[in-house]
């Protein structure tokens, strides 16, 4: 029975770090898309072509050239921690996402393994490693509160300084649709 749990909580964790993963990138993508005077169907467009990591630059420099460091004040350590954040968030959820999962018939309840790869003098050393579903499920509560944050701190940018757009303004580029004659307009 603990196997088709530890089975049924890994599927739902990794469906959630994936989920939540897009959620965090959605927040990247508001904060970008209310910095620029674009239209959303050239940020849509803009944004389905650059990678996370180029998001995360993106962002920063953005907001650093609406801003100077003295004038942000703590937001510029903020600004700091999200970067290390995201960075953080992008690695981890790769690692958890890209995983070869081993199920288990004899697992303990709340863990499974994983196939993990070690380089050791340029010979491939795979391992078994044993994970605790908490860690995925503490992962997923870490991008949750990081989304939140960005948030938190994208109104904060606008009610302090309003250069940036207001949060809500980023409903219309959720709104926009993509299709062929975007680039027309």
């Amino acid at each position: 029975m603990s196997h088709q749990t530890n089975k049924t909580r890994l599927s739902e964790s990794l469906g959630q770090i994936v989920v939540s993963f897009k959620a965090l990138e959605q927040a990247l993508e508001a904060i970008i898309y209310c910095c620029m005077e674009i239209s959303p169907a050239q940020a849509r467009i803009m944004m389905n072509s650059i990678s996370f990591s180029t998001k995360v630059t993106t962002m920063e420099f953005l907001l650093r050239e609406l801003h100077a460091d003295d004038e942000l004040g703590k937001l510029s350590i903020t600004l700091q921690e999200f970067i290390e954040r995201c960075t953080y968030c992008e690695r981890q959820r790769n690692e958890w996402v890209r995983s070869y999962w081993i199920p288990e018939l004899e697992a303990d309840a709340g863990m499974v393994r994983r196939l993990g790869g070690q380089l050791a003098n340029s010979d491939s050393e795979f391992t078994l490693e044993i994970i605790h579903l908490a860690e995925l499920e503490s992962f997923i509560l870490c991008l949750n509160a990081t989304v939140t944050y960005l948030h938190a701190f994208h109104q904060k940018l606008f009610t302090s300084f309003e250069r940036v757009q207001g949060p809500e303004h980023f409903q219309r580029y959720l709104r926009t649709q993509l299709y062929v004659g975007n680039d027309a307009r």
